[in-house]
């Protein structure tokens, strides 16, 4: 709750909050001795000290001897030796009993399951500083005064300091593990005032007996409705305020009207209900937590489940990329490895992937860093260990680090925090070490890499490289089969001397417009391939036809309109082609339905065909052909324009107006 407060600023909090315990522990009386009753001042400590350690000590010393001496000069008559002895010695026990209980009892925090072997302890942990603390306090008051029973006394003042850390202990504790620094809204900041203000106008109407027969002997059940209240929707944090509310009403006003004779059986049966009240509240909200923390493991395992699922996906669709090792591609490649990594994996503070240059090291991802403030550094690239067939677990990484920054790493320093753990591995191509990724634990964290991260690891380098290895072969054979297509293409323009060059222009331009149609990469890749090979047909027309100088008699031509459907024949046998092979048999058919081969109209065409159709007619009003000349750029709008909605699809030819318009038709015939 406190932990960001400073060292003065927690000293302040905590002397406060032991003053006013302290204080109120001296209200608890029998037989003229504080502490018998209940000691809320020890649970406090207790559960302060449990959580903050050595940084607790100063405020509960302050407050408690603060407290201690100002009780004792109000409220008893003594000499002032004994209020400043009496002081010391009870304020020394309490922090006695802090540092005992937080060795004795194990961390509460770090033990998830907190059952019934841990509430065990932590009632012997209780019993057992309690017992040493009742020594410790009565043995220095039996010096002093010897007329007191001595174990009638220590059998009080043990009770007592039980009574308040187990009442005020466990709460102090697991609310500052489990409640929030603030209340977050005004609607639960609203709520637990109101929740507060009724409880203090029970406690007040059952402990004062203003109504005759509503007494806490009749009624005294009702408390426990309202802690089932609290326990459900309210914090550790109002467990503590609605204790110290029950103790102080009680003890305003039962105890002072009460006509039981017995007045420390009293104190006792209404403390020993309080502790039953505080422990149903603390199951309840255990049992609570631990129910919202399964549901949220539950999302949370959910979600990673879906971020492996998708990184899984991720992964075997790399097997779709082009990825040149000797390109950007293979860099993106890695890059796409490391963000799946990172997806996979969660146990690190901070991870890099970084490539090896010839003569330096070049980060292209983090986590937890600035990739261009890391290429900034003076990295010493011999520094580095490269060949990492196996992952490499590296302990106290800080010191290895100080060896790559070379002389800028003071600057590093002063901007990162220090490495404790690293797991680095290498990535490799065709067995040449190309790069490396690091997950790191930073010092800070207080974590550590075990066996099975480091397995975990290892699986995925392996993964990895293969999945590269793999992918590099398909890219090879990829590459095999498109210049095998694009041989055959051009062999065909040897067939046909006035299309040199057209099937790729058309391809390029095809590609590019539906690109910026915003389709998706799938359909651009089939429109490409149609480009490439849309006048794959002409294979079957003679070539003495085909290459005519003269104009072509409609006989002749009738010929030529059929190779969109010798082209669809050709592509349509392989099972792969079949959606390209479609968009090859209709991309002479115009949008008013003129066309050939089927004469279809509108939407009715292929959307990759529409734009295959202007392609095709712009790269040859861009190109020379038989009885025509090079259009220009601004004659080839206008021929767009006066065409549009009659041969060519309104939408492809306002996308590919602004494609000229723009100077990419222009740039793309100058830099061919």
């Amino acid at each position: 709750m406190f932990r960001k407060y400073s060292n003065i600023k927690l000293t302040i909090v905590i002397s406060l909050v032991l003053l006013c315990t302290s204080f109120l522990g001296y209200f608890y009386t029998d037989d003229g001795f504080f502490a018998s009753a209940l000691w809320p001042a020890a649970g406090f400590s207790v559960g302060l000290y449990y959580t903050y350690g050595k940084r607790s000590i100063l405020g509960i010393i302050i407050g408690a001897l603060a407290a201690h001496l100002l009780a004792r000069f109000l409220m008893f008559d003594e000499t002032v030796f004994l209020s400043i002895s009496y002081s010391i010695v009870f304020t020394g026990y309490i922090v006695i009993q802090a540092i005992l209980f937080k060795r004795i009892m194990p961390d509460l925090e770090m033990h998830s399951d907190r059952n019934l072997l841990n509430a065990l302890l932590y009632g012997v942990s209780a019993f057992i500083v309690s017992i040493i603390g009742g020594v410790i306090s009565v043995s220095y008051i039996f010096i002093t005064n010897s007329s007191i029973g001595f174990l009638n006394t220590l059998i009080n003042w043990t009770m007592g300091d039980f009574f308040g850390i187990l009442i005020f202990g466990v709460a102090v504790i697991f609310s500052n593990i489990y409640d929030s620094k603030i209340i977050k809204t005004k609607k639960n900041a609203l709520m637990s005032g109101l929740y507060i203000a009724s409880f203090i106008v029970f406690s007040y109407i059952i402990f004062s007996e203003t109504f005759v027969n509503f007494t806490y002997v009749r009624f005294g059940f009702l408390f426990m409705l309202l802690y089932f209240a609290m326990s459900f929707f309210f914090s550790y944090r109002i467990l503590l305020t609605i204790n110290c509310i029950y103790i102080i009403m009680y003890q305003l006003f039962l105890t002072t009207t009460s006509t039981e004779t017995n007045l420390g059986y009293l104190i006792l049966s209404l403390n020993f209900y309080l502790l039953i009240l505080s422990t149903v509240a603390v199951i309840i909200r255990m049992v609570l937590h631990n129910l919202e923390t399964r549901n949220s493991l539950l999302s949370k395992s959910n979600k990673r489940l879906e971020e492996v699922i998708d990184s899984t996906y991720s992964l075997l669709k790399l097997s779709d990329d082009l990825l040149n090792p000797n390109s950007k591609m293979g860099e993106n490649y890695i890059k796409r490895m490391f963000t799946i990594a990172t997806k996979i994996f969660d146990y690190y503070d901070t991870a890099s992937c970084y490539i090896k240059g010839f003569d330096k090291v070049t980060y292209i991802d983090a986590i937890g860093y600035d990739v261009d403030y890391l290429n900034s550094l003076d990295w010493d690239i011999d520094g580095f260990i490269w060949e990492m067939e196996k992952p490499m677990h590296i302990v106290k990484a800080e010191k290895r680090l100080k060896g790559h920054v070379k002389n800028t790493y003071q600057q590093y320093n002063e901007r990162y925090d220090p490495i404790e753990e690293s797991i680095r591995f290498g990535i490799y191509i065709e067995q040449d070490i190309v790069g490396a990724m690091s997950f790191d634990i930073l010092e800070k964290s207080g974590k550590k890499f075990q066996t099975h991260h480091y397995e975990s690891f290892a699986s995925f380098q392996k993964l990895m490289n293969s999945f590269f290895e793999i992918n590099s072969l398909n890219y090879k054979n990829n590459n095999l089969k498109n210049d095998i297509v694009l041989s055959l293409v051009r062999t065909l323009e040897l067939y046909d001397h006035y299309t040199g060059g057209h099937s790729e222009d058309v391809a390029y331009m095809s590609g590019q417009i539906a690109e910026r149609m915003g389709l998706p990469e799938e359909e651009i890749y089939n429109i490409f391939w149609a480009g490439i090979v849309h006048d794959i047909g002409k294979i079957g027309i003679k070539s003495e036809i085909l290459n005519k100088p003269e104009k072509l008699t409609l006989e002749e031509y009738n010929i030529v309109k059929e190779h969109p459907v010798f082209g669809y024949d050709i592509l349509n046998k392989s099972e792969a082609l079949k959606d390209i092979a479609k968009l090859v048999r209709h991309h002479h058919e115009w949008w008013n339905g003129e066309g050939y081969p089927d004469g279809i109209s509108k939407e009715d065409i292929p959307l990759g065909s529409q734009i295959l159709t202007v392609c095709d007619s712009v790269s040859s009003m861009a190109t020379k052909r038989p009885y025509t000349i090079v259009k220009s750029s601004y004659e080839i709008l206008q021929e767009l324009k006066l065409y549009k909605g009659i041969q060519f699809s309104p939408k492809v030819v306002d996308e590919m107006i602004k494609f000229i318009e723009e100077g990419k038709l222009d740039w793309y015939y100058e830099h061919k």
